[in-house]
């Protein structure tokens, strides 16, 4: 059975114990496509749940289902959960699925993106009206949860279950592949704060420095470039572009190093196991905010301001394909869309289809 389905799994007393839930749905079914999420807050605890068609539901129910799992039916518009037998209303009543319904258009295991680019697929277009398309498809509908709702964000979206595997924050300041980080951050409790050292807490990293844009909404609060990262090498970085180091004056605990490169210009380098990832960053902004990239500043060699349409300075870009191209898109990065989706309702498309950089920016 489809790993969505099971995305979520708790006991009920979460919700018997919390009284007041609010539930953030649509009652546009077709919603069920591009937004296949919901989350559910209470006080400060938080889950993220299926939203599934009654069909969708009753053909999970006939799988091997654990009991504890939670779902909510977007036909009937209710919360329901499984006691391993049968489906009950999380809120009193009786469920009585709908009998109406007879697609199912279930999430796919692989993001549950199926459908999302679809109305940009069927234009066929390549080089910079791609980019122009899927600017609007990724600006429509777009959440924007606030600053503070980043910390939120990342509660789901930068946990980490790849390396250790211990649920602490996934800095790629810090993080260290093959061995033992040299610190970790605890969700919320190890949040900045003040830092004087690496490792004292971890604050957020606009990846294009939010300098550029003069701290504007919502390119400010905008998660899928924004990551959370040790505050003392977020303050080294500065707003230095990135590139590759050929003279380090400063480098972090897992080798993320400032200095200069060939030309002399002063960048800043992460590790390889996170290069592609920040360049796939960097090409979502640009893409995101075509529209708006005429007001920003170019930085130190990043944006192109009077070129909406390439976006990226040259030098940079020549690097940006570089690191996209040796670092192939991870299965964190892929986990990391889907839970900012459920936030922001949107998508990075260079994670879901990398072969779009090529298309539109070249080889």
């Amino acid at each position: 059975m489809k790993k969505i389905f099971l995305y979520t799994t708790l006991l009920f007393t979460f919700l018997q114990v919390n009284a007041q839930v609010l539930i953030n749905k649509s009652s546009d079914e077709s919603d069920v496509n591009s937004n296949a999420i919901l989350e559910l807050r209470s006080d400060n605890q938080a889950l993220i749940v299926p939203k599934l068609t009654s069909e969708a539901v009753k053909q999970l129910s006939e799988s091997n289902l654990p009991g504890g799992t939670i779902v909510f039916d977007v036909n009937t518009n209710q919360l329901i959960g499984w006691n391993g037998s049968k489906w009950q209303s999380l809120f009193g009543g009786n469920y009585n699925p709908s009998t109406t319904i007879t697609s199912s258009p279930i999430p796919p295991t692989t993001g549950g993106f199926s459908g999302y680019y679809k109305e940009v697929e069927q234009l066929n277009l390549s080089g910079y009206a791609l980019k122009t398309a899927l600017s609007k498809l990724i600006s429509k509908n777009y959440r924007d949860n606030g600053y503070d709702g980043l910390w939120d964000t990342y509660r789901d979206s930068d946990r980490d279950k790849y390396y250790e595997n211990d649920n602490t924050i996934l800095d790629i300041y810090s993080e260290n592949p093959s061995g033992t980080d040299p610190y970790v951050f605890r969700y919320s409790s190890d949040q900045c704060g003040t830092y004087n050292k690496e490792g004292d807490c971890y604050n957020r990293e606009h990846i294009v420095p939010q300098s550029l844009f003069d701290k504007s909404s919502p390119m400010r609060n905008d998660a899928h470039f924004i990551v959370p990262t040790d505050g003392k090498v977020n303050s080294v970085r500065s707003n230095y572009s990135f590139g590759n180091v050929n003279l380090a004056t400063d480098v972090s605990r897992n080798g993320s190093k400032l200095g200069a490169n060939k030309e002399g210009d002063i960048v800043f380098e992460p590790i390889d196991e996170f290069k592609g990832d920040v360049a796939r960053m960097i090409f979502y902004f640009v893409t995101r905010y075509e529209n708006k990239l005429r007001t920003f500043s170019a930085g130190k060699d990043i944006l192109t301001p009077s070129d909406e349409h390439k976006g990226i300075n040259d030098k940079l870009l020549k690097v940006l394909k570089e690191w996209h191209k040796n670092d192939p898109v991870s299965q964190r990065e892929r986990d990391r869309n889907d839970a900012i989706q459920a936030r922001q309702n949107n998508r990075n498309p260079f994670i879901d289809h990398p072969e779009w950089v090529s298309t539109i920016w070249g080889n």
